[in-house]
């Protein structure tokens, strides 16, 4: 099963959404801009998957990027990635000056991302499709932390799409 996550809090996502159901793709989940977005992710795509009764073998998110950060519910602004409307390497890696209050948020939002690893079939793929994601070492320390999350190779852009 192919599911695709549409970030529609602007126009880009709608435009990626409308192409996607144009070509017929079955599971197509819409986040509008919102707070707290990736737990709305990860629960959608949990009950796409119950729903379907399969498990998923390509997962493709659709949202604004930029190097290590990927956008779900955010549109534009990067800024909102510490309310949950985005997933970036500041909110997935702990740093030795990180405070106690701060590894645990790092904490609950890579348990909640690894809630997918139950859905994603042992040869999925993930996909990011923002700009730049994969860019700079940044980027690619990203990839890393998703893809150790998942256990699934996870694939993103270094350029502007």
């Amino acid at each position: 099963m192919e599911v695709h996550v549409c970030d529609i809090s602007d126009g880009a996502g709608v435009a990626a959404r409308d192409t996607l159901v144009a070509q017929k793709k079955k599971h197509v989940i819409e986040l509008y801009g919102m707070s707290g977005g990736v737990t709305h992710m990860v629960a959608k795509i949990l009950k796409e998957a119950e729903d379907s009764s399969s498990m998923i073998d390509k997962l493709v998110i659709w949202g604004h990027g930029g190097p290590g950060s990927q956008g779900v519910s955010r549109g534009e602004e990067s800024a909102r990635n510490a309310d949950w409307a985005g997933i970036d390497i500041e909110n997935l890696l702990d740093r030795t000056s990180d405070g106690e209050e701060v590894k645990r948020r790092k904490k609950l939002m890579r348990n909640k991302l690894g809630e997918l690893w139950n859905v994603l079939s042992y040869s999925a793929i993930v996909e990011l499709h923002g700009c730049n994601v994969a860019s700079t070492t940044i980027g690619q320390m990203f990839l890393m932390a998703l893809a150790n999350i998942w256990e699934v190779p996870v694939r993103a852009g270094a350029v502007t799409q």
